[in-house]
């Protein structure tokens, strides 16, 4: 299925969840924030939350500093 991955198109292979998309991102699940369509996705949801054909999706990686 095609979706929009922080403004690129991506084919996604796994099984069309937030947990699948991250793999294969290789994307460290801890440390991010998963945004569909302009909504939050909490944690909790992910494995839940099916990914459509066409879905935008935002994933925020965490940094520190100081």
């Amino acid at each position: 299925m095609k979706l929009t991955v922080n403004g690129e198109s991506l084919e996604l292979t796994g099984s069309g969840d937030i947990p699948s998309l991250l793999a294969q991102l290789g994307a460290n699940s801890a440390r991010v924030a998963v945004m569909v369509n302009s909504a939050v996705i909490s944690r909790e949801a992910w494995g839940a939350t099916t990914l459509s054909e066409g879905d935008s999706v935002e994933v925020l990686t965490f940094a520190g500093g100081g």
